[in-house]
């Protein structure tokens, strides 16, 4: 069986640790990168190839860059991005209505992208992980 491999994007360091601590319980050989910006995860798609293999877990609203921009950045480095499985993680309190236009337009140019929609905790991103 394949690895399953993991790209994390996020600017709170707590959030990345419970991310990675999730990801190491439900699939302990996962290969898993960690990015604080969206900046350094399109650098690391720019030097590797990806596939149906990896699962990109990007936080939507990030400081320089929004997890929408960066997946559609993704898409233009990487023709295999729409390979991955991609979830853009929000905040519980739900999104604007701008935000939810953006959103709903990115998935049905993007079907493969989930809108996770919760404080980062174990038991709840297990949920969306299986």
């Amino acid at each position: 069986m394949a690895e399953t491999k993991y790209i994390v994007i996020n600017d709170s360091s707590i959030s990345r640790y419970i991310i990675k601590q999730t990801i190491k319980k439900i699939d302990p050989g996962a290969q898993m990168e960690l990015f604080e910006s969206g900046g350094e995860g399109l650098e690391f798609i720019e030097k590797n190839r990806l596939s149906d293999q990896w699962t990109i877990l990007v936080r939507a609203k990030l400081p320089n860059m929004s997890g929408l921009d960066f997946i559609e950045a993704g898409k233009k480095i990487d023709p295999n991005f729409s390979l991955c499985r991609t979830i853009l993680m929000y905040p519980s309190n739900g999104l604007a209505p701008a935000e939810e236009d953006e959103l709903a337009t990115l998935q049905e140019k993007h079907p493969s992208v989930i809108a996770y929609y919760n404080q980062v905790s174990v038991e709840e991103l297990s949920k969306v992980l299986k």
